[in-house]
């Protein structure tokens, strides 16, 4: 059951994204955050970087995006990590609507 929410977020997120659907049409999957990984050099997504958000943590997948689905709104923060890479520590302001977007350029370690 998991996975199939995952895909109709997904999908809804890339949708949405693209202005093929209005929001009001989108599942109700509460508040939701997502968004990109790259690499800072190259504009590269990145696929496995890690992103922690509110003591959880999801894997970028292979076209660098990460999402997050019934958060709570306000500040908080997120970090970003992937080998071979600078970590991220960003606050971000979480708006009680579904399509909280929030993207990272990750720096290659010297």
């Amino acid at each position: 059951m998991r996975k199939i929410r995952v895909v109709l977020l997904l999908a809804a997120v890339t949708l949405a994204f693209a202005g093929c659907v209005d929001e009001d049409d989108i599942l109700d999957l509460g508040v939701a955050l997502s968004g990109t990984v790259r690499n800072a050099s190259n504009q590269d997504v990145l696929r496995d970087a890690n992103v922690l958000f509110q003591g959880r943590t999801r894997t970028t997948n292979e076209l660098g995006i990460y999402v997050f689905t019934d958060i709570t709104p306000g500040r908080h923060t997120i970090r970003v990590e992937k080998a071979g890479y600078r970590t991220i520590t960003r606050e971000v302001e979480i708006r009680d609507e579904f399509n909280n977007r929030e993207n990272f350029d990750l720096v290659p370690n010297p």
